[in-house]
């Protein structure tokens, strides 16, 4: 089955890069996790990230930056239907922007 594509509804562009996160949450039969993970994409209101677990859609997730120890609060956005690499791939948005959090210069939407 595929993934449901929506039409792009993004503020800005994102950037492609693996950086290494750490994940705190719940998975959906209730045991909190506390885990490594990693970054597929990034932008400056979101991202997509690779967990081992599979969180529900609308739960919050703790993600912190493993470079710079900052931690933000991000709501799960987008879930896929397969996992990919052994880990899922879940789509995260912030409740602000996050240049700082993630130390990158978003290029505009147009560039």
């Amino acid at each position: 089955m595929e993934t449901e594509r929506r039409p792009n509804r993004r503020r800005t562009s994102r950037i492609l890069v693996r950086m290494p996160v750490k994940v705190r949450g719940v998975s959906p039969d209730g045991i909190e996790r506390n885990e490594e993970a990693e970054t597929v994409a990034i932008g400056q209101f979101g991202a997509l990230l690779l967990t081992s677990f599979r969180p529900r859609v609308d739960s919050i997730l703790y993600v912190t930056n493993s470079r710079s120890q900052e931690t933000e609060k991000f709501r799960v956005a987008w879930l896929a239907d397969q996992p990919q690499e052994g880990r899922w791939p879940v789509g995260v948005a912030g409740f602000h922007a996050l240049d700082q959090f993630w130390g990158a210069n978003f290029p505009t939407k147009e560039s």
